[in-house]
């Protein structure tokens, strides 16, 4: 994404993943949508020529453009997912799309002050007609912001993956600060919310898993109580670890 003066302009450009480090090896980038007040945005694969793209349009909902040829060609962007209240932004989408082809979204929606209120969840069944309702995963105090600390009362930076038959979202709550997992089994119910690891003081926003060739899902993360650094760790079955930094200390 970009911006001109006041208006937000949405881009797409692919390379090769084995050439992703190589500025020439991209292609010229695409103009998607452009419009006031665009906000984040999020890109996922079936790896057989699907390709959805969302990201928040003006605040007032999540928008979605698609592709069927690798990103050839996109669809008109249309808003698909509606932010709860009028006083709220939808912020930090992420997508996943697994095995059957289901796209799985979590996103957070922001005050206007940019303080994160809630955390959502919601489907898209290639089955069915259109994207599941949004279902509430988390939500900070029902309370007056705390301005003196912007480390306090919130909910943010969610992460998102299918394993082992299961959705697994991960995000951060404030005051204090720690990671927190819940769990949606396949035909089941959400479990949790979890917390996976002592990570108190843990707040940032490059929290992502994936699943190696051999199926087993590493997990990346900020940590500031470790060390100001990006960590990796691989699930263990009911445990993770060790912890590893990314950048040596």
């Amino acid at each position: 994404m970009s911006s001109e003066g006041e208006t937000s302009k949405v881009f797409y450009a692919s390379a090769p993943l084995r050439q992703a480090g190589d500025a020439k090896a991209w292609l010229q980038p695409v103009e998607i949508d452009d419009a006031l007040g665009h906000v984040g945005g999020a890109l996922a694969s079936d790896g057989r020529g699907f390709l959805g793209m969302m990201y928040s349009r003006d605040g007032s909902s999540i928008v979605q453009a698609t592709s069927l040829d690798s990103g050839e060609s996109w669809t008109v962007p249309t808003p698909v997912l509606p932010v709860s209240a009028e006083d709220r932004f939808a912020y930090g989408i992420r997508l996943f799309t697994d095995v059957d082809g289901v796209v799985h979204a979590v996103w957070t929606e922001n005050s206007l002050s940019g303080t994160g209120r809630a955390i959502f969840y919601a489907r898209l069944n290639p089955d069915e007609q259109g994207w599941s309702e949004p279902y509430l995963l988390a939500q900070a105090p029902d309370c007056e912001e705390r301005m003196d600390s912007k480390m306090s009362n919130r909910v943010e930076f969610p992460s998102i993956v299918k394993h082992d038959n299961r959705v697994i979202v991960m995000y951060t709550v404030c005051d204090p600060c720690e990671k927190r997992m819940q769990f949606l089994p396949d035909g089941g119910e959400w479990e949790g919310p979890f917390v996976p690891f002592d990570s108190r003081g843990s707040y940032g926003y490059s929290d992502g898993f994936v699943e190696d060739a051999d199926g087993r899902l590493h997990l990346l993360f900020v940590d500031r109580a470790r060390g100001n650094n990006l960590w990796h760790t691989r699930s263990l079955g009911g445990s993770w670890g060790p912890f590893d930094p990314v950048v040596p200390q």
